[in-house]
């Protein structure tokens, strides 16, 4: 810990590592439904379950009086489940297969607060870049070789947070929403369909500060 004092105000930098579980939600408000040439049509529908992810990295708290100010620098996966429900003509019974994308991120929140004794309340904004994602591969690629998916490099949104220290351990608990969304849209068969929705997310975290 780095401590300053300057007049009347006592500054502390912390610097640590954090890791923990996320539970995010990615809904759909409509589903794809894919004609194919054999006579039978594919149909994506998304799940609201939430989808159990993880993330870790390193943070920074600046403490001023009984406020404080962390950044942090994470690497988070998330995902969503969908069912993909192979609806044939010629037969009575339709199949169904569950996929599980997920989604490999770069976060980096800012979170102003108070400190009340040992707990910690803060909010502010995060911002979440895209590093990769691993479900277009999966399937999609069997049934259209062309499909495309505009998914936003960058997304902005915030969390709330509320925590306890103890001595050198940090425990939080955060919610996390979007102000922009997850992407425009998917091309399939040379048909555009639009996302309407925002990716959301409960995040547990454990913190150690290091020095």
């Amino acid at each position: 810990m780095a401590v300053l004092l300057n007049s009347s105000f006592l500054y502390a930098a912390d610097f640590g590592i954090r890791g923990g579980v996320n539970f995010s939600s990615l809904p759909s408000t409509q589903g794809l439904r894919l004609n194919a040439p054999e006579q039978f049509s594919h149909y994506f529908e998304a799940l609201e379950d939430a989808y159990t992810g993880f993330h870790f990295g390193i943070f920074l708290n600046i403490n001023v009086s009984q406020l404080f100010l962390r950044t942090e620098l994470l690497y988070t996966e998330t995902g969503r489940s969908m069912v993909v429900v192979s609806d044939f003509d010629r037969y009575p019974d339709a199949t169904f297969q569950t996929l599980y994308p997920t989604y490999s991120h770069l976060t980096l929140p800012l979170i102003l607060g108070r400190h009340l004794g040992p707990f910690k309340f803060g909010a502010g904004p995060v911002a979440s870049v895209l590093l990769d994602n691993t479900w277009s591969s999966v399937y999609l690629s069997d049934l259209d070789k062309d499909a495309f998916f505009d998914y936003r490099e960058t997304t902005i949104g915030f969390q709330i947070m509320a925590g306890v220290q103890l001595g050198r351990l940090l425990m939080d608990v955060k919610y996390e929403n979007n102000l922009s969304r997850f992407g425009e849209g998917i091309t399939i068969g040379g048909e555009y369909f639009e996302f309407h929705t925002r990716p959301r997310q409960f995040i547990f975290s454990l913190g150690l500060i290091l020095f």
